[in-house]
């Protein structure tokens, strides 16, 4: 009798437990746990992977994605995002053309409808141009760099014994509000590589507990209990990965000190030094240089179709972008190959733009890539 009374309580305190539980998990989730669909597909959303970017001790940020370089006589490491007519690379008259950037400049060979890859659409058209040449195409971009970062890729390239005829600098607005949003609010300094310290924290974060995270954010039950312990194993881990040590070299105090004004004066310093020094750089390497710069949805006309003023709300870019992105002016610096492309979508009435803020579809690399090859057709040299 007395066993069957503890057994009654025990079962109602089980009820009570889980009908608080649904309540938790509707609170701190926004998805009803009994709703199967929505809830499991809000659980695997916290399905976590390694960190695929590290810090390179002179480039900053670099994706372990890239694809792999063929061995050099120094160097060892995933610096190309992707390599085109590789077959050439060996020949002693090949034809060398770098692209240094950002995210967007990954765009030139991705199929933004369903995101995969596909032949690039710059390289084919550079390939094209230059009909009689064995070219090799490295498409050195990095996702979310900036300057100086492109200017010490270049440096490194070529300490590690890479030699270019052309190289391509695709400027966007990621030397603008990196520095201004995401470093700012990390109290990074703007120089640095976006969010900086937390990759560093993450290089050195204990990432042990991902595999058990991970089991549990692909498994669904129907016990509300259970799935409170199993959402809390998952934040725990995260927690845990995301961790962030007292990192003493960062000047915390007086970047909190400090304004956009400021802040947007050095952005637009350093951004000028890096491309009068690249210029320079080509002049003593003798090879073609190019800068480009990128147009932007929140900078600039442009008449909007219809799916494009779906895209216009705000984002954390789009105020920095209004307000500083106009300060990149190619009559500040000394850079004598210059093509600035920021009105170039603005009699376009088709869209170009994506929901992304900064990205664009193939119809619109599509123009962006042949306003190069427009450009270098009037006025490339062969240095050599």
């Amino acid at each position: 009798m007395k066993t069957t009374k503890i057994l009654f309580y025990l079962l109602i305190l089980f009820i009570l437990i889980n009908f608080l539980s649904i309540f938790i998990i509707k609170i701190k989730i926004g998805v009803n746990v009994f709703d199967f669909q929505n809830y499991s597909k809000k659980k695997s959303s916290f399905y976590y992977t390694y960190n695929q970017d590290y810090m390179h001790p002179f480039l900053g940020q670099i994706d372990a994605n890239n694809k792999k370089t063929a061995l050099n006589n120094l160097s060892d490491e995933p610096l190309f995002f992707d390599i085109f007519n590789p077959e050439n690379e060996q020949k002693k008259d090949a034809f060398k053309i770098l692209i240094l950037g950002s995210t967007q400049s990954l765009l030139f060979n991705e199929d933004t409808n369903n995101q995969i890859f596909k032949e690039n659409i710059l390289a084919k058209k550079l390939i094209k141009k230059f009909p009689d040449k064995k070219i090799v195409i490295y498409n050195g971009a990095v996702k979310s760099s900036k300057q100086p970062q492109q200017l010490f890729k270049l440096y490194y390239l070529n300490l590690i014994g890479m030699s270019f005829d052309i190289v391509i600098q695709i400027d966007g607005v990621q030397g603008v509000v990196h520095p201004l949003v995401k470093n700012y609010k990390n109290k990074d300094e703007g120089i640095y590589p976006r969010r900086y310290s937390d990759r560093i924290a993450l290089m050195a974060s204990d990432w042990s507990c991902l595999e058990n995270s991970n089991s549990h954010s692909k498994k669904v039950t129907f016990i509300p209990a259970y799935e409170i312990y199993s959402l809390y194993k998952i934040r725990s881990c995260f927690k845990t990965i995301s961790k962030k040590n007292n990192m003493r070299w960062m000047n915390t105090e007086s970047i909190g000190k400090r304004n956009y004004d400021e802040l947007s004066k050095r952005t637009i310093r350093i951004w000028q030094k890096s491309s009068s020094q690249m210029e320079d750089f080509s002049k003593q390497k003798k090879f073609f240089y190019l800068q480009v710069m990128l147009p932007n949805k929140f900078f600039g006309n442009k008449d909007f179709s219809s799916e494009e003023k779906k895209y216009l709300e705000k984002h954390e870019y789009s105020e920095v972008i209004k307000k500083f992105y106009g300060l990149k002016n190619f009559k500040n610096i000394n850079v004598k190959h210059s093509l600035d492309l920021r009105s170039v979508f603005k009699n376009i009435n088709q869209t170009v733009y994506t929901r992304d803020c900064c990205d664009y579809n193939n119809y619109g690399m599509t123009i962006i890539s042949d306003k190069i090859i427009e450009y270098l057709n009037i006025n490339f040299i062969d240095l050599d």
